[in-house]
């Protein structure tokens, strides 16, 4: 499946996905055949690269399906941004580690970065104990990660910091998320006590990737930040067409005499006043933004090769 295959997949999508907003919103996560079908249309396999089968897909068309996503639904869009760390994450564990966590592309990973966990030193790797927030996607992870202080004893002083990765089965997820924005990301707590953790699906964002290419030349985490753009981009979209919407008849009553709120200056200065839906598609500063953010992307990228 190809980055513009998996774009058209998600296009088709958006209708459902803006539909069923409110249910996403009542049961506070995605529906589960909702994430069954994004998982079809390839939504978590974006970062996986070639060697795997994945699409490798570039940061600019990465936001560019997060936008689409969050013009339907912003939650959906989190949840999924999120979900697809998978095959970043798998490109700092040894291959063998990495498909057995990931036998599958279309795996999707939750989780939270700060070290909230403690991991203390044994044989063969580290038990941790741990609680976590803001989980999105957490109800229907196959994988999660937490931030995690090493310690060589309980109680002793931390001697540095390590990203940990096992079955989403493994950790008890609290049902905490009562939000009033991304309210169906599901973006709960998580916990585990003394969970045995292999050394080799431990690992750092701070040494080298083990794949080639522009995605994974970033130890660190603007990778996995960049995407994240196309949500506030997908939701401005939105709301620039339902104020377009409220504008056709709404009624301004002050300052005398009542007009509708199309007519009015400060609208029409705004791009969206007379001539309605189709200069959404050319409201300078939504298309100005969404340049500036994507030109900046493949500026970065180029530099990374």
């Amino acid at each position: 499946m190809t980055s513009e295959e998996i774009l058209a997949n998600v296009r088709a999508l958006v209708p459902e996905i803006h539909s069923r907003t409110p249910e996403t919103a009542k049961l506070r996560r995605l529906p589960a055949d909702l994430v069954a079908k994004l998982r079809a249309a390839g939504v978590f396999r974006i970062m996986f690269p070639a060697s795997w089968g994945g699409p490798e897909m570039p940061l600019p068309q990465q936001v560019e399906l997060i936008e689409t996503l969050a013009y339907g639904d912003p939650s959906v869009a989190w949840a999924v941004k999120i979900g697809s760390d998978s095959g970043y994450f798998c490109a700092f564990l040894e291959e063998s580690a990495a498909r057995e966590l990931y036998p599958s592309i279309d795996y999707a990973t939750a989780g939270q970065a700060p070290p909230n966990g403690r991991a203390v030193r044994v044989p063969g790797g580290y038990r941790v104990t741990g609680r976590w927030g803001f989980a999105s996607g957490c109800t229907h992870a196959d994988v999660m990660v937490g931030g995690c202080l090493i310690v060589e004893s309980a109680g002793a002083t931390p001697t540095g910091m390590i990203y940990i990765l096992a079955p989403a089965a493994s950790f008890e997820v609290e049902d905490t998320w009562y939000s009033n924005g991304l309210l169906g990301s599901g973006s709960h707590h998580y916990k585990v006590k003394d969970l045995f953790i292999p050394e080799r699906h431990a690992f750092s964002l701070a040494g080298p990737a083990k794949f080639d290419g522009p995605l994974f030349a970033d130890a660190g985490s603007a990778t996995v930040f960049i995407p994240m753009a196309g949500t506030p981009l997908g939701l401005m979209r939105r709301a620039i067409e339902v104020t377009v919407e409220l504008s056709r008849e709404k009624v301004i009553s002050l300052p005398a005499p009542p007009t509708l709120m199309r007519n009015l200056p400060r609208v029409n200065a705004g791009g969206i006043g007379g001539k309605g839906r189709r200069q959404i598609r050319t409201c300078a500063g939504s298309n100005a933004l969404r340049r500036r953010t994507r030109g900046s992307v493949r500026e970065r990228e180029s530099l990374l090769g």
